[in-house]
This record gives structure tokens, sequence and C-alpha cells, in this order.
């Protein structure tokens, strides 16, 4: 971008260095060993194979096995292999690749930084953003990978995403079966949390046992109100209530919610929570209604008044107190979910996640795996230039405009990558063309991340601190 100097700082060598010797070190020969995909001393390496399916690929937009093969010839030195050989490799290559997906996610907290930019999560450890995105796979694979049934495609996968918001990096990456309940994904994101963690999750994953579960462990957690949940209001003694209408409770407010409540039908289960809603603005609530009645329509059915009256508000749960999250950064918080929809919308356009063509099983997991690590690679050299531009220059650096222009340079970074001592310098020149090219323009309304900047710290936090 013009006008803007970048600081030497800005391009972590470290960074660069540690990216470079993912695609170099003796531990790819390690995990290829355990995976047999070494078992002949000649012909392709693993190196090699990792590289084609990961920077090889990327800048292009129709792959073929004829492709990569040429890709792997291009990429080791004396190499003659054949679209023929390639096949014969995919089985333990999709082992190998699954295994450095798990590789990649550990480089990815090596290397990772934690914003300093804003002071009211840095009453959390870490702050998590859970969600599942459907792929669509060709009709073949049906067997190995059932799809959700008519309209939909005959065979489809789900990928499970843990994404650490604060640091930008993915926490867990997993495949999923895309007829799976996200709510059996609660047991995994309960396992990954730790005392003073956060939990932001959608409506798919709402589970008051897993509620509970949470807050045993000492993690936090907001979550959309599903609609229907029992509501019961505290009455007399700690522990006693009865039943509310959370209808009579919004119309009566004056646009804003904030008190404690029990949620839950069964007693055993019942869990006392914040309930956080505000209303929406009145040309949203009128465009919300309109969908929902068409949808009504659609099944036979008209809209009650109940219904209408929750669409005009964002209603969210929560375990944290007021003292140390108000009304207004609970919400804002909650808003920081939208980040996973940027993550899933640059895999679909930037890495095109969902592009396999009519790959058998294990060309489409090698496919697959590799796209993963490379994204995974990716992001965690993104989040690091993010926080760093933030700093030094205020700006922010748009994830969208870094990979598409990273992309275009992908032939360039396929032979910077090489080596850690002719490569370093020229990725970082590279990536300082990338960020001039990828930083938004100064503009009026503030992202969710700059607008929970300007909420000081809680005072109970600040005393505890001291």
């Amino acid at each position: 971008m013009e006008g803007l100097i970048l600081k030497t700082s800005n391009i972590s060598i470290t960074g660069i260095s540690k990216l470079i010797k993912f695609f170099t070190s003796r531990k790819i020969e390690e995990i290829a060993n355990k995976a047999e995909f070494t078992k002949r001393k000649t012909g392709l390496k693993a190196e090699t194979f990792l590289k084609a399916f990961t920077v090889g690929i990327w800048g292009l937009h129709n792959i073929t096995l004829d492709l990569i093969a040429e890709k792997c010839c291009e990429l080791q030195y004396g190499l003659t292999m054949t679209k023929q050989g390639l096949f014969k490799r995919l089985k333990v290559g999709a082992v190998f690749l699954k295994e450095l997906l798990a590789e990649a996610l550990e480089y990815a907290v090596e290397c990772s930084i934690t914003t300093e930019t804003v002071d009211i999560l840095k009453q959390f450890n870490n702050v998590y953003v859970c969600d599942s995105t459907v792929l669509a796979l060709p009709d073949k694979l049906e067997g190995e990978y059932q799809g959700l049934g008519s309209p939909s495609p005959k065979s489809s996968i789900k990928l499970q995403v843990i994404l650490n918001v604060l640091q930008k990096r993915f926490q867990r990456i997993e495949l999923w079966p895309s007829r799976g309940n996200d709510l059996s994904y609660n047991s995994t994101i309960v396992s990954n949390l730790r005392e003073g963690d956060l939990v932001i999750n959608d409506l798919g994953y709402f589970s008051i046992e897993t509620f509970k579960e949470i807050v045993n462990k000492g993690a936090h957690f907001v979550s959309r109100l599903m609609p229907r949940t029992h509501i019961r209001e505290e009455k007399g003694e700690e522990g006693k209530s009865e039943i509310t209408n959370l209808y009579e409770i919004l119309s009566k407010s004056k646009g804003l919610v904030d008190d404690y409540f029990y949620i839950g039908g069964k007693k055993k289960i019942r869990t006392k929570v914040r309930i956080v809603a505000k209303r929406l603005p009145e040309e949203v609530v009128n465009e919300r209604r309109r969908r929902e009645a068409k949808r009504a329509r659609k099944k036979g059915r008209s809209m009650k008044k109940a219904e209408s009256e929750l669409l005009a508000w964002v209603i969210v749960v929560t375990d944290v107190p007021a003292e140390k999250l108000s009304t207004e950064a609970v919400l804002e918080i909650y808003r920081m979910r939208w980040q996973i929809e940027i993550v899933f919308k640059n895999w679909k356009s930037n890495f095109e996640i969902g592009k396999v063509g009519q790959a058998g099983k294990d060309y489409f997991e090698c496919l697959l795996y590799g796209k993963l690590i490379l994204i995974t690679l990716m992001t965690t050299i993104y989040s690091r230039m993010y926080y760093n531009i933030y700093h030094e220059n205020g700006r922010i650096l748009s994830s969208l405009k870094f990979f598409k222009v990273l992309r275009e340079k992908a032939t360039e970074l396929q032979k910077y990558i090489e080596s850690v001592v002719f490569g370093t310098k020229r990725l970082t020149i590279l990536l300082e063309e990338v960020i001039k090219r990828s930083i938004t323009e100064k503009r009026k309304r503030k992202t969710t991340e700059q607008a929970l900047a300007e909420y000081p710290m809680p005072a109970v936090v600040l005393q505890n601190v001291v």
C-alpha cells in the first residue's frame, strides 16, 4: 500500500525460518517411516510428496494426478514419476499427510503469538470459537463418506474446527461424518479446555450438560440461547425457582435484558446462567421476520406471536459475571464467532478446499490433508503478520486479501522453501509485498476486535492482578 512503511519486525525472520524448516526437517522422514511411506530408499521422497500436495498444487486451478506427478519431478532433481506411479503411493501418502497435519498444528502452537490489543480478553487464558463446515464429495465416495441425503450430495464430509481467536490459529481440525450431530463433538471441545479458557459456541453445540462441564473445569462459555429452552426465575431461597416466560420478559423490557435465570427442564441438569439480550434495529428485525415467515409458509404453518418477538432480539447465555464482562461486552464477544465464518470463506475461495474433482478415497484424502496442512502453516504466518502490523501501524491485515495475493505467488513460495539459508531472505521480501497489497483501507466502522479494544480491563480483574 502506497505510503505504508514496513518495519523490520513486521516480518518475523524466526517464523519464516521455522516455516521452511517444517518442509525440510528430519521429522518429515520420521513420520514417513512410521507411515511406511519410505520403504524404498530410491524414488519419490516424502519431502517431495509433502511439497507437491501443499504449496505445489496451491497455484493450480485444475488439479490432476498428471500435474502433481509433474510437480514432483520439478521438485526433486532426477526423479521420473508418472501418474500411475504416484497413484500407487496415495494410500500410504494419505496416512503420511494425516500425521503431518498433527505436526502442522503443533507448529502453529509453537509459532503463534497472543494479541495484546484487547484488554478485557486478557482475563481469559485462551478464547476459542468452535464450528463446522460440510464439503460436498464425488458420488462414488458415498460408501466411504455418506452424505446428508436428498437434495444434498450423496457423499460429503464435515470438518470440525476449533479456532483460537486470540492467536488466530487452529487448535484442532478433524474430519467428522457429515451426518454426525455437532452436539457429539462437545466432549472433544470440553476436553480441550483448561481453567480460565473461554469458548464461544453457536446453537449447533448448545447443551446445558456441556455448560455444566465447562464451568466445573473452571472455564467459561458464551452461547446463543436455544429457542424453547426451559427458563426458570429465581424465587426466594438460593436454588428455588419457578418457570418463567422469556417472551414476556423481553416484551416488558426497554430493549435490554441482563439477569440471572435457571435453564433446563430436568432438575439434575438445571443450571444458573446469565442471559443477555438486546433488541435489534427495526430494519434487521423486519428482514428476519420476512425470512422466517417465508420458511413457515413453505412448511404450511404461520408464525406465532412469541416466535416473531424472539426474532427481534439477539439472546446469549454465559457464566461470566457482569463485573468481568458488561452487557455490551458479552454481545460484542459473541460476534467474534463470525471470525470462523471468514476462515471457512477463505478455505473455499482462496484454498479451494472443496474442489476435488472425481478423486477416489486415497486421492481425496491426500488433497484434503495437503490443503489443511498448507492452510494451517499459512494461517500461522498470517497471524504473526496481523499482530505486528496492528501494533506498529494500527492497520488491519485482511486475511481474504492476504491469502489471495499469496496464492498468486505460490510458484515463488515453492522455490523459497527449499533452503533456510537461501530462502528466508527471499521469502521475507515476498511477504513484504503481499502485506502491502493486503492491508485494508481505513474505515469508520470498527471491526469486532477494535470495538472490544475500547472496553477497559474490569476493576475486579485489575484487583486480582494487583
